[in-house]
This record gives C-alpha cells, sequence and structure tokens, in this order.
C-alpha cells in the first residue's frame, strides 16, 4: 500500500503582523448603534486594537498588550513617536462616552480603560520588557464596558442579545473621519440587509447623530446671582458633563453631506471592507408624509462574496506589502497631527493649529457678513459671496407665489442651485466658460424646469402663507358651495336677484393660489364643482401641515 501524499508546504508563512491584522474585533451591537464617542480617528483605531486581542474565553481582569510598534506598523506609518502614544492612551483613559441602556431608556457614562501600565526610562519614554521585546503599554479593559466586550456568544444564545465581528485590518484601513464610525453602524444591520435613517432630524435615529464625533461639555448652573451677600463674585457651580454632536453647518444640506460624508466614506468601506453598501435618499419622513427637504436616508447593506472577500484581502496585502518594501506609507495628516503631537514638532503643530484657527475666523466673519448666511456657508469654498448671493437671488424668482413661506426660501434656493450644480460637476469638459457662469445660467434659464418639481402642492410645508391662512380658504369654500348649491336649481326669479346683488355688489375673490382673482359668482357648475374639489383638498393639506408642525 503506496503512502498516502503529503500534504504541500504552505508557501507563504503568515507573519506577525498579519496575524495581528486578521484578529476579530467584537462588540455588542446596542454598543455601537447607542454609543455617543468623543474619540479621534487614531484613537477610535486604538480602542479596536486592545478590542481585537479579547478572545472569546477571556476573564474581564485580563491585562493586555499594547505593542506600539506593531500599532503603528497596522496604520502604515513609518514614524513611531512613543511619547504621542502615550499621550494618547491617556487620553483614552480619562474620556467617558455615553450608551444609551435599551431596557431602561437611560444613558449609561462609562469609560473606555481601567488601567494603563508603561514601562518608562529616565528620558520618559517607553522601554523596553525582557520577557516581550519591544516598547508596548499594558492595559486593562474598564469594567462598565465588560458585558459590551464580553461573553458575546454566550449572551446570543442565552439572552438574544447579538454583536457584530469584524477583522481588524478591515479599519485600519479606513482613513476618513466618519468610515470607522459609519462601517461598525452598517456592520450592526447587515443580517437585516437595509436600514432606514432620518436625515437632519436630530433624533437619536438621525444618520447625523450616529456618525458624528461628540465632544464633552460641562453643563453650568446660571441661575445663582453672581456675587454673594458679602459682595464677593459667586463661584460658577458646573453639573454633569454632556455630550454634545459636533454637526458641520453644511451637513444641513443634503448636496454637501452627500459630498463630504457619504461618497468618500462609500468608497472607502466598499474597497477595504468584508461589505458594500449602497443608500437611497428620500423626501418621505418616517411617518409617510413628504417633505420639502430629504428626510430620510435609506442604506442597502449586502456582505461580500468569497470571490468579493479574497479581492479585498489581496488589496489590502498589497497596501502593507508596498509599506514593507518602502514604496508607500501613510503621512499623518493634520487631524491625526494634532491629535498626537509629539513634543518636538509642537510648535509647529501650534502654527498650524494657529492658521487653521485665523482661517476659520475668517470664514465666520465673512457668512456673518452675508446676505444669506446659510447659502454662504454651503457653497463658501466654491464660490465669491457676491456670486453666491447672485445665484441665491436668482433661484429665489423662480419660486411661484404663495408656495414657499417666506423664512424657507434660502434653503429652497439651495436645493435648487444645488440640483444644477451637481449636474454641472458630473459634466466638466462641457464647461467652457467658468463654472459659476454656467450655473448661473443654469439657474436663470432653469433648463429642465426644476423649479415646478421642487414646487409642489402634495408637500404640507408650501400650502400655508401669511397672506392666505385656513379661515380664507374655509370662507371660500363656503361661497363656493353656497353658489353652486343656487346655480343648480335657482329659479328665474334666484337670478334676477342674483344679478341685481351682482350690480349692486363686487364679485367676490377667491384667494385661491391658481387664481387669485377668480370671479366665481360667473362661473358654470363645472367649474365650481371642480373649484370646490380643489379647495376640499386644500383644507386637508392645512390640516396635515398644522399636525406636521405640532410634531416637529
Amino acid at each position: 500500500m503506496s503512502p498516502k501524499p503529503k500534504k504541500p508546504a504552505d508557501k507563504k508563512q503568515m507573519t506577525e503582523l498579519e496575524r495581528a491584522r486578521k484578529q476579530n474585533v467584537a462588540k455588542r451591537n446596542d454598543m455601537i448603534q447607542k454609543s455617543k464617542k468623543s474619540l479621534s480617528i487614531v484613537e477610535n483605531k486604538a480602542v479596536s486594537y486592545i478590542f481585537s486581542k479579547v478572545k472569546p474565553d477571556d476573564d474581564p481582569d485580563t491585562i493586555y498588550t499594547f505593542d506600539c510598534q506593531e500599532f503603528y506598523r497596522l496604520l502604515r506609518w513609518k514614524k513611531e513617536s512613543y511619547t504621542d502614544l502615550r499621550g494618547m492612551l491617556y487620553s483614552i483613559a480619562s474620556q467617558t462616552f455615553g450608551i444609551v441602556d435599551e431596557e431602561t431608556g437611560t444613558e449609561k457614562i462609562v469609560h473606555w480603560f481601567n488601567t494603563i501600565h508603561l514601562k518608562m526610562s529616565k528620558n520618559g519614554k517607553i522601554i523596553s520588557d525582557s520577557k516581550l521585546p519591544g516598547r508596548y503599554v499594558e492595559i486593562k479593559i474598564h469594567e462598565d464596558l465588560m458585558e459590551y466586550v464580553f461573553g458575546l456568544e454566550q449572551q446570543r444564545r442565552e439572552n438574544n442579545i447579538f454583536y457584530s465581528a469584524y477583522q481588524l485590518q478591515n479599519v485600519s484601513m479606513l482613513t476618513h473621519t466618519y468610515s470607522q464610525n459609519m462601517y461598525e453602524l452598517l456592520k450592526s444591520y447587515e443580517n437585516i440587509g437595509k436600514w432606514k435613517f432620518e436625515y437632519g432630524t436630530g433624533t437619536e435615529n438621525d444618520i447625523q447623530m450616529r456618525i458624528a464625533v461628540y465632544t464633552q461639555e460641562m453643563e453650568s448652573h446660571d441661575n445663582a446671582p453672581a456675587k454673594n451677600k458679602g459682595g464677593r463674585k459667586r463661584r460658577k457651580v458646573y453639573g454633569a458633563a454632556k455630550l454634545v454632536p459636533i454637526i458641520p453647518s453644511s451637513w444641513s444640506t443634503f448636496h454637501f453631506f452627500e459630498r463630504d460624508v457619504l461618497k468618500p466614506v462609500m468608497k472607502e468601506i466598499n474597497t477595504y471592507t468584508d461589505i458594500e453598501f449602497n443608500y437611497e435618499p428620500s423626501k418621505m419622513d418616517m411617518s409617510g408624509v413628504k417633505r420639502r427637504k430629504y428626510s430620510t436616508i435609506t442604506f442597502y447593506i449586502r456582505k461580500k462574496t468569497p470571490a468579493q472577500k479574497k479581492q479585498t484581502d489581496q488589496i489590502i496585502d498589497d497596501a502593507y506589502k508596498d509599506f514593507d518594501d518602502g514604496k508607500i506609507y501613510r503621512q499623518m495628516n493634520l487631524d491625526d497631527f494634532l491629535d498626537t503631537v509629539t513634543v518636538d514638532n509642537e510648535e509647529a503643530a501650534r502654527i498650524q493649529a494657529e492658521e487653521l484657527r485665523k482661517k476659520e475666523e475668517k470664514k465666520d466673519r465673512d457668512i456673518e457678513k452675508a446676505v444669506y448666511k446659510i447659502a454662504a456657508s454651503c457653497f463658501y469654498d466654491d464660490f465669491r459671496q457676491k456670486e453666491i448671493q447672485h445665484l441665491v437671488e436668482a433661484a429665489i424668482k423662480h419660486i411661484r407665489p404663495m408656495r414657499v413661506r417666506q423664512a424657507d426660501k434660502e434653503m429652497w434656493a439651495i436645493d435648487f442651485i444645488s440640483y444644477y450644480y451637481d449636474k454641472i460637476r458630473a459634466t466638466e469638459d462641457d464647461t467652457r466658460t467658468t463654472p459659476y457662469r454656467r450655473l448661473l445660467d443654469c439657474v436663470v434659464k432653469d433648463y429642465d424646469g426644476y423649479a415646478e418639481q421642487l414646487t409642489t402642492y402634495d408637500d404640507p410645508a408650501y400650502i400655508v402663507d401669511a397672506a392666505y391662512t385656513e379661515t380664507s380658504v374655509e370662507e371660500d369654500l363656503e361661497e363656493l358651495e353656497r353658489i353652486s348649491n343656487g346655480a343648480q336649481s335657482r329659479s328665474a326669479d334666484d337670478a334676477e336677484r342674483d344679478d341685481a346683488k351682482q350690480t349692486d355688489e363686487p364679485a367676490r375673490k377667491t384667494g385661491f393660489a391658481d387664481s387669485p382673482s377668480m370671479d366665481i359668482e360667473n362661473m358654470t357648475v363645472e367649474e365650481l364643482d371642480e373649484q370646490i374639489a380643489k379647495m376640499k383638498k386644500l383644507l386637508e393639506l392645512a390640516e396635515l401641515h398644522k399636525q406636521v408642525k405640532k410634531h416637529e
């Protein structure tokens, strides 16, 4: 009997870095979906790196080793500053973040790490250990997080509490500020396949609130008098820390939220992770009411096939191979740089931060002086202030009377301008002058008739105007029904009396938007019935609008 053939040896031995980046990161879904974090890009990756070391059967008291050199290689950074890393880990340990408890509905304030042990030399740097060569940090995960990180499979089996797991390399390659938060959020809904979020509502289900970076602010109590009885200045009393989302003002316009967040984040996630997603914005809100602006976004999430996953792994492997070969490596961008600053480069960072601050202050001053402040904020980097003003004024001219409230006209104009600006950006080769001149031409002439599409009676936001209230609609409806009933069964004497009345009194004019000077006395029965139907529809929409405003 011939011996069994030996299995061929692996052509490639897995390196320590490969083993590290293929470790799984596991978190409970409610921690992903209901948390409010204030972590920077690098801090987010550092937390994931520690979580990737947690094994399913680990004891909550386990102490994990943070290998500084390995972490820098995971981020594909050539420069290794252990002073920066030490400061970053201390920063994470001092931070708190909020998690909403689904059972009680209350928000719990929790910490990331409980213990951080650093081996230090006299010059302040982490030194090597005889057992674990290389610079490292010992970290213990805080007890507040134990239920969200440890024993996840057991919780799933016994209590039906679900969690999400992914390879560390899926987030180590992400560089956009919001990519990791978006990836983890969509990953938690992967088994469902799609999920609808609100957009711009400011609620817990708002996609902006879900992916935003939060900052901690102390709540102050200013009700007490400024001075006490002795004339001394009273010290301001602070309460608990409040987590406040950092949401750019430009996100209020979907065009800019899509340009700055959705598209670049989707490109990164679809390229480097184990899932793919696309999205569909809608003007239909969660209650089924059509609004003037986009109010919901539906995300469609799909797990990659084995062939696609293999292709993704190859892209990641090639990126790390180029790093090891010295061909490509990441430099810290300004956001990273300001988050982790070396002692040697503090002065350079201070200068860059000062320049950035001055630039932001100038932008704020320019926007404050602008006639249309929201539009100036949205288009600030694209056009000059005078150009923005001309675009908005040209757009507003397309608004039909009594269709848009005065307070909403600027936002309507921004939506209108953004529609044509998107088309121009997609067809840059067709621009023979400047983008501004081409955009102004499109806004003035409205080639696609988009103004009529944007302004519709189906949207309750357009049906109430200060000059035309629900009361006047009811009066017009009563008048129309009276005349219609009289027209169907009036006698010759009635007609004579009506004619005499019409001679003595001017004809009643309706306030209906399509015919503001309509003479209802001279209408046929069919025309009267048609106008009655329109008035009833208008009243229904007015009532619906009141309910929507009450809900808001």
